[in-house]
């Protein structure tokens, strides 16, 4: 057994966007909202942890794909078989992230990392748990070439950290490299909702398949960042579900299986012109959020992603019953925190039972991560509690 390191990438993340949002508030910008940056962070968490079970499930079926199918016999020390991979993986999450914004069952599952209206490197926290599912279906192919799992997983996450660093405006464009590499120019056309700029850009970390495929669309007009069909919801749950949820409502009016086929893998842009769904508005905040309340929900976050970094660090001296209190607690917690930000008696009275459960939970454990939940969870207790009338 060994601690896994490369979770520490997630404190640099922040500190990046530390620095972003510095350098934001220097220059008056208004590339962060707090509600937004919540979300995405939440959603992040969310997304993460529950890696822990899809990414083993997607090592053990590229695994027995290799062991089964493989084309070729590829060692993973030889440096060209990497190279080769990285290009691979890359050139399948175009096929599948163009699936995405083409096909109305996959847009369901991407969607939620479109909706912020403002575009920051949080943004790229912004997923659900859906997409790995299905990336996992078209990353098959590099299996039953002959890669391994832990190789997959290895490429697909330097992809991702690739694609962290390309959700900023803080970087102009890039000369000779735009048109070849994903770059933030690149990346930002690719989450507009100009018209120009509509399923454009879909290479993970090079554009070159863009180029090839003809969606290639360089940064010319300043970017409206969101949704076409926007939402407002401080649930991620919604936020995950809301375009299946559409589609359920419009599937009850249809009498035949051709227009069923439509509703679910028809393009998006086909299915919200023909079928009128008003989507449900959270109610905006009329006030701003109380001081005591916008430190508590970032005291949270900052609780919830230290017990996220620990549990994967130490993911394999965890038993299996902690791992998955851990888990329910981190997604919870995530959801309970971005209800907050939508302030009711109901979700106090929800936030206030969490607390309560999970340091009853941590009083039976005195691993690292007991310890470590059995002195923080009392103290945002006692905190919720001291602020309690101030909510209200």
């Amino acid at each position: 057994m060994s601690i896994h390191m490369l979770p520490l990438f997630i404190p640099a993340m922040f500190f990046v966007i530390f620095l972003e949002w510095r350098h934001d508030k220097a220059h008056g910008h208004q590339h962060f909202k707090f509600e937004s940056s919540v979300m995405n962070i939440c959603c992040g968490l969310i997304e993460r942890v529950m890696d822990l079970y899809i990414f083993i499930g997607l090592f053990l079926w590229f695994e027995f794909l290799q062991g089964h199918v493989e084309l070729l016999t590829i060692s993973p020390t030889n440096p060209f078989a990497w190279i080769a991979l990285i290009f691979l993986v890359d050139f399948l999450i175009y096929w599948f992230h163009r699936g995405g914004h083409t096909i109305n069952l996959l847009w369901g599952a991407h969607v939620t990392h479109h909706q912020c209206e403002e575009f920051n490197f949080t943004v790229a926290f912004r997923n659900s748990i859906f997409p790995h599912i299905f990336r996992g279906i078209i990353l098959s192919v590099a299996a039953i070439i002959g890669f391994g799992g832990e190789m997959i997983i290895l490429a697909l996450t330097i992809n991702g950290i690739w694609q962290f660093a390309i959700h900023t405006t803080k970087i102009d464009k890039m000369g000779m490299l735009e048109g070849i590499l994903a770059t933030p120019s690149s990346h930002r056309v690719h989450h507009a909702c100009n018209d120009l700029y509509l399923d454009r850009n879909f290479g993970g970390m090079l554009m070159i398949w863009d180029r090839i495929f003809g969606t290639y669309q360089e940064e010319i007009e300043a970017p409206v960042y969101g949704l076409k069909n926007p939402i407002q919801t401080n649930n991620p749950l919604h936020a995950y579900t809301h375009v299946w949820q559409d589609m359920i409502r419009a599937s009850w009016r249809v009498k035949r299986l051709k227009d069923l086929l439509k509703i679910w893998f028809g393009t998006p842009a086909g299915f919200y012109s023909r079928y009128k769904i008003e989507q449900p508005q959270a109610p905006k905040a009329t006030a701003r959020l109380s001081n005591q309340l916008l430190h508590y929900i970032i005291g949270q976050i900052v609780m919830l992603t230290s017990l996220l970094i620990l549990t994967l660090m130490f993911e394999e001296f965890i038993s299996p019953v902690f791992r998955v209190q851990t888990t329910v607690l981190l997604v919870v917690s995530s959801i309970s925190v971005c209800l907050l930000m939508s302030p009711s008696k109901w979700t106090f009275s929800i936030e206030l039972f969490r607390l309560v459960c999970i340091t009853a939970v941590a009083l039976h454990y005195h691993a690292v991560l007991g310890i470590w939940l059995l002195i923080l969870l009392p103290l945002s207790l006692i905190w919720f509690l001291w602020v309690w009338k101030r909510f209200k």
